[in-house]
């Protein structure tokens, strides 16, 4: 459990303090592995698209101001799905 914090934390002041908006998201996808049922990775995809998200491209039918939501939660799914074939994950 502190674990998981201490991860949140990490992620939480990157999305804040990094200079560029590839590392949370890293940071994400590699705690969604990690950590079972890591719900939180959607909260910090809304939180990374309010901040810095990409508002001024026109593109995906207007859903461009969600894009690292919509993109984390499909990779949060497919990695809660990929984690059931692992023999080695518990």
């Amino acid at each position: 459990m502190l674990r998981r914090i201490i991860f949140n934390i990490i992620i939480l002041s990157s999305i804040f303090l990094s200079p560029w908006w590839w590392l949370p998201v890293i940071l994400v996808i590699f705690s969604a592995f990690i950590f079972q049922h890591f719900w939180e990775a959607i909260i910090f995809g809304v939180l990374i698209d309010s901040l810095s998200g990409p508002s001024n491209l026109a593109f995906l039918f207007g859903l461009n101001n969600w894009i690292f939501t919509i993109s984390l939660l499909t990779i949060f799914l497919m990695i809660d799905k990929f984690k059931k074939h692992l023999s080695f994950y518990k």
